[in-house]
């Protein structure tokens, strides 16, 4: 795995992940990137207002950026509705926060996810809608390290992995995390109805967390 820290300071956000050495991570500030973005995302982003602006053409290129560092040429990424599309023989994701944005690129993956989170955003009264019984018991279990962070986050990358495969809306009861704190990693449980597609397929993620924001990030092979 490579990353791409464009400010100072990032690095703290690297996680040790083996192996996928055609895959890359970005990771930058938040700011106004109008004039690195490439074809239809110039005219994608003109209305955008300013911050919706910043963060869109911040995630792209994180994109861009993560292209050119796996030695292709960066590219621009279109999207469906809010769903970047990929150039052939790449699989990909972009997140961001009010603060950060970043964006994976894989050319040796199936599929990829990863996503961004500002840490004690998750409100208790929410986690019988997030959470499963055993994802609850882990986050009493390690009270205070801001687990219900990193689980919704891994859920959120998880969900942009495994959308084109199964081409639906995937409830948040519907997949179940397995934590290994020691290497701040977790494998994924596949519970919901109709989602034999994905059994047969192995999904692990990482997380790291930096400051007051947690990155988790998912590899499907």
């Amino acid at each position: 795995m490579r990353w791409v820290f464009l400010d100072t300071g990032l690095e703290q956000f690297e996680l040790s992940i083996p192996g996928s050495p055609n895959t890359c991570v970005a990771i930058l500030v938040i700011s106004n990137y109008t004039h690195k973005l490439l074809g239809s995302e110039i005219t994608k982003a003109e209305p955008m207002r300013s911050l919706r602006k910043n963060a869109f053409t911040s995630g792209r290129y994180a994109a861009h950026l993560a292209q050119n560092e796996l030695g292709l040429e960066p590219s621009e990424i279109p999207a469906l509705g809010r769903r970047p599309i990929w150039p052939v023989g790449q699989v990909g994701a972009i997140t961001h926060s009010t603060k950060y944005a970043a964006a994976i690129v894989s050319e040796d993956l199936f599929s990829v996810g990863l996503d961004v989170e500002r840490l004690g955003r998750i409100k208790e009264k929410l986690y019988h809608k997030l959470f499963t019984a055993a994802e609850l018991d882990a986050i009493n279990q390690m009270a205070g390290s801001e687990m219900e962070s990193v689980i919704f986050s891994a859920k959120e990358s998880i969900f942009k992995a495994i959308y084109s495969i199964v081409q639906r809306y995937v409830n948040f009861q519907e997949v179940e995390l397995v934590l290994k704190p020691e290497n701040s990693s977790f494998s994924v449980n596949y519970i919901g109805k109709n989602m034999a597609s994905l059994q047969n397929l192995e999904t692990i993620g990482y997380w790291s967390v930096f400051k007051d924001h947690v990155l988790t990030v998912v590899e499907i092979r």
